[in-house]
């Protein structure tokens, strides 16, 4: 009887409890009905801002610089630029190899027009152990000691169009600084002229009504910079027919000129064509400036 009474207890004080401990329980000391306290609310956990990622070594690698990556095979030459960015400063670097075969003519310039000094070598095409096949080559420099070996894809093609530009100069005032001398004529390469090459089309055909507007379309096969002898290849799918257009910064005056050249598939001769093209420039003794076989354009489009 005495264990039937106890567990009876038992039973009826766990009903009592739960329906207590769910509405509240009094305080003896202070006479007041006290809840549980409400669980803690914890601040968000801190999520640092998305930043984007420090650049790349090999985003600074460019291959036909300014450009498609495309390489004739067998002729001609290859640029590759490796740009200043926050990383490295060009500079730096002494050498670079691409496929493993040294860089000649190493030139210092400003190739993306951010104010920061690259660097760009010239390689032969014979010796970088291409086939028809190939879809990527190796660029490979030290920075601050460290091999970069950077993949970049590329695309081989038969052909290219070597380009030789030239600045003809009619010298009037007979200005030393024009001309040696104050010479009435002369010439010289022209380096850092930005060449692109075109599908060729009729004038009847053509949806470009100049020069300068042909070569803002961004419809180019391939294009290059010419080199400090004013020469530059530029890779191309078949030997056909193509447009060069050539645009050099004139310093003196500070705009644009753009000159253009048909280039057939007859000139096309083991795979190479070669098209130099000359910019007419003369300069007249009441001060003004004529270009003769050229379109003149503003850099700031007026």
């Amino acid at each position: 009887m005495n264990r039937f009474v106890r567990a009876l207890e038992t039973r009826c004080l766990h009903v009592f409890l739960v329906p207590v401990a769910m509405i509240g329980w009094i305080s003896p000391d202070a006479g007041a009905r006290q809840f549980p306290p409400p669980p803690s609310i914890l601040p968000p956990p801190f999520i640092p801002p998305l930043l984007p990622p420090p650049p790349s070594v090999c985003d600074a690698v460019d291959v036909q610089v300014n450009a498609p990556n495309l390489i004739p095979l067998g002729v001609g030459t290859t640029s590759v630029a490796i740009r200043s960015n926050s990383l490295f400063n060009t500079t730096n670097i002494s050498s670079v190899e691409l496929n493993g075969v040294p860089g000649f003519s190493p030139d210092l310039r400003d190739v993306n027009g951010d104010g920061n000094v690259d660097l760009v070598f010239l390689f032969r095409n014979d010796l970088l152990s291409l086939t028809a096949e190939t879809t990527s080559v190796v660029v490979t420099f030290a920075v601050q000691g460290t091999a970069v070996f950077c993949i970049v894809p590329v695309t081989v093609v038969c052909c290219a169009v070597s380009t030789s530009v030239t600045l003809h100069l009619v010298n009037h005032p007979h200005d030393p600084a024009a001309c040696a001398g104050g010479a009435l004529t002369c010439k010289g390469a022209l380096p850092d002229a930005e060449v692109r090459l075109f599908e060729w089309l009729p004038p009847n055909e053509s949806p470009w009504d100049s020069l300068v507007a042909e070569y803002a379309s961004q419809t180019h096969i391939s294009g290059a910079t010419t080199d400090s002898e004013g020469t530059c290849f530029l890779g191309v799918p078949s030997a056909g027919e193509y447009r060069v257009i050539v645009r050099w910064f004139d310093p003196t005056q500070g705009v644009y000129a753009y000159v253009g050249h048909r280039v057939g598939a007859e000139e096309f001769v083991d795979g190479l064509a070669v098209r130099p093209v000359g910019l007419h420039k003369t300069l007249r003794n009441d001060g003004t400036v004529h270009y003769a076989n050229a379109e003149v354009a503003s850099p700031f489009g007026g």
